[in-house]
């Protein structure tokens, strides 16, 4: 995460050169505002719909196998081990 705060602060304070490396002046710097920031919400809304429809679809996908055992009162649970 703070790689990302980083980057993002790089580009805001120095810009970004074009795609051929071949900066002469600010001019030709790429700007930060509308394109990157257009950029990054397009990423996180993306992740957010990916991770959305996976919670959605499948909810048990990261629940332990244990958790779907019914529990029964008159078994100790396995981690639990006498010394």
């Amino acid at each position: 995460m703070a790689v990302i705060v980083a980057h993002i602060n790089t580009l805001h304070t120095y810009g970004s050169s074009t795609r051929y490396h071949c900066v002469r002046t600010d001019e030709d710097k790429v700007p930060f505002f509308y394109f990157y920031i257009y950029k990054d919400i397009q990423i996180a809304v993306g992740i957010f719909i990916i991770l959305l429809g996976i919670s959605l679809s499948y909810p048990n996908i990261l629940n332990h196998p244990d958790n779907f055992i019914e529990a029964n009162p008159m078994v100790t649970p396995a981690h639990i081990v006498p010394e």
